[in-house]
């Protein structure tokens, strides 16, 4: 996107948030990006501005919240979580209203005026991995880690919040703004967070009309990336469970071994995506992640279970991360 057009943006935001949002929408559904084609940075001069409005309307500052978040919690119920979200909103005026069934957060700047409904979404738990790297934001808990970048996207989410209440009298309609537990997945046995929020409402009274997400990517800092149609793959979970015969270790023709059948099913897996879809119409991956089995060095099991995901979009998909969640 050219310099001019993205001043033009910028412009527009700061005059009327709302309508900047859709123009800067129009604009990059209108681009017809390549594979890894970048929208140039804002101006350092706005972005600074923007920024430092966000640091002075909010209770908390943002580098802090960030920090705040290392609680790093999992799955549809982030009390610890939910409390910071809170209390960084309180005093903006929004009219909150907290999960009933889980830890969400619906924050709703209902201007007053007559127009569009529109709805800002950012994700707010964490993975179950160890986070060794040393940081003034690592996860404070063994085990827990934000590994997808979810406490920078509630941390944007809130900045956003600050910045729209602060231009709310150039606004027309409501910003709904959508903190969702649970992205990653539901806890085994439960439903994800996005299908308990829309259960309890998160998209009625008002339905929004224009629904933006975004997630962070190792790309430059302040360079938004997009293009055309579909830019995250779609994600399913599979488990492969393999029975055998139980048998001694040095005795293997008198069994049936789960393990070198489960082996031979992870390799033959990689032959779908590589050797049955046509990459060009069909982009897609196949991984396991996780393979277990045996009870003992010496015996061969009867049973071996391997778990993993497929990710898979339309021809000419963008290279982002599949959303993996709910």
């Amino acid at each position: 996107m050219e310099p001019l057009k993205i001043l033009k943006i910028l412009k527009k935001f700061l005059e009327d948030p709302l309508e900047g949002l859709l123009l800067l929408a129009q604009r990059l559904l209108l681009l017809r990006l390549r594979a890894h084609e970048r929208v140039g940075p804002a101006p350092c001069r706005q972005r600074a501005v923007l920024q430092q409005h966000a640091l002075r309307l909010l209770p908390v500052p943002l580098r802090s919240l960030q920090h705040e978040l290392r609680s790093a919690q999992l799955g549809l119920h982030l009390p610890e979580t939910q409390t910071k979200i809170t209390e960084a909103l309180t005093g903006l005026g929004l009219d909150i209203t907290l999960g009933e069934s889980t830890t969400s957060i619906v924050a709703d700047l209902d201007s007053g005026k007559p127009g569009p409904t529109v709805l800002l979404r950012g994700d707010m738990d964490a993975l179950p991995l160890q986070e060794d790297y040393p940081s003034d934001f690592k996860s404070k808990h063994d085990g827990r880690m934000h590994a997808c970048g979810h406490d920078a996207h509630t941390t944007m989410l809130l900045g956003a919040a600050a910045l729209l209440k602060e231009r709310e009298a150039s606004l027309r309609g409501t910003v709904k703004l959508v903190f969702q537990p649970a992205e990653e997945g539901a806890p085994e046995g439960e439903e994800g967070g996005a299908e308990l929020m829309l259960r309890e409402g998160a998209f009625a009274d008002p339905v929004p009309e224009a629904v933006f997400g975004l997630h962070v990517f190792p790309m430059p800092v302040g360079v938004i990336a997009s293009r055309p149609e579909g830019i995250m793959a779609s994600a399913d979970r599979f488990t492969i469970t393999v029975n055998g015969t139980q048998t001694h270790g040095a005795m293997p023709w008198m069994g049936v071994d789960p393990v070198v059948a489960a082996s031979q099913v992870v390799l033959g897996l990689q032959t779908i995506p590589a050797r049955q879809l046509d990459a060009t119409l069909t982009p897609s991956v196949v991984s396991v992640g996780r393979i277990e089995g045996g009870v003992r060095n010496n015996i061969i099991g009867t049973l071996a279970a391997a778990e993993g995901a497929e990710a898979a979009g339309r021809g000419r998909q963008g290279q982002g991360p599949p959303g993996d969640g709910q």
